[in-house]
């Protein structure tokens, strides 16, 4: 098989497939980013010194804007939580 692939390939195979390997192997070193947008743009966030109360959950925005609302965090994703948002039809 190889022997006909080098007929019609005018490189060393073997080379390329060591190569494909070593490529590979580099490959699943790497970590793919949090956040990327539509147009590809990686985007990072680092945290600042925060002096926030115990318990508060801090984080890096991901959405340019400001909401007001409760928010509710559910920390048992195995439970379902009960939603007050109704849409109508």
């Amino acid at each position: 098989m190889l022997e006909k692939l080098e007929n019609r390939y005018s490189g060393n195979v073997q080379e390329v497939v060591e190569e494909r390997k070593n490529q590979h192997e580099l490959n699943q070193k790497l970590k793919s980013p949090r956040v990327m947008t539509s147009e590809g743009e990686i985007i990072t966030g680092k945290l600042r010194d925060v002096n926030a109360p115990e318990g508060a959950i801090v984080g890096t925005a991901v959405s340019a804007g400001v909401v007001d609302g409760v928010a509710r965090v559910n920390l048992r994703p195995d439970r379902r939580m009960q939603s007050s948002i109704v849409a109508k039809s």
